[in-house]
């Protein structure tokens, strides 16, 4: 995943760009949230398909 932040006046949806930015939990405090999901056929064997063999 790979995000940017504009934290610039030229951007219309920052508020306030001289507001300093930090990571927080919040969604309000972090302006990037990523999520990663995986579908597979409802008969398929989860463990066969996402454990893989050590070497």
């Amino acid at each position: 995943m790979e995000s940017w932040y504009d934290n610039s006046a030229r951007n219309p949806h920052n508020p306030d760009p001289n507001e300093a930015l930090r990571w927080g939990e919040q969604t309000y405090e972090e302006i990037m949230v990523g999520f990663f999901d995986v579908a597979v056929p409802a008969a398929m064997d989860k463990w066969r398909f996402f454990i893989r063999p050590q070497n």
